[in-house]
């Protein structure tokens, strides 16, 4: 999962701390660690989204927690 974000959100420079588990049947959840560019709070949103897109339509993972750092 971590190298597919990476390879379709070049912004990504890195992940770390993921963490992925079941809330109940069929519906998952994931926290993260995601590593950019000392960007601003407009531009992580993008990325974001597009983070969030990926795992709901690849993973099926509907709830996430992401927290971005300055890399």
């Amino acid at each position: 999962m971590v190298s597919f974000i990476k390879r379709r959100v070049p912004a990504v420079k890195a992940i770390h701390h993921v963490h992925v588990w079941v809330i109940t049947s069929h519906m998952y959840a994931m926290t993260a660690h995601v590593i950019v560019e000392d960007i601003t709070v407009s531009q992580s949103h993008k990325i974001l989204e597009k983070i969030n897109q990926l795992v709901a339509n690849e993973f099926n993972i509907s709830h996430t927690n992401i927290q971005f750092e300055a890399g």
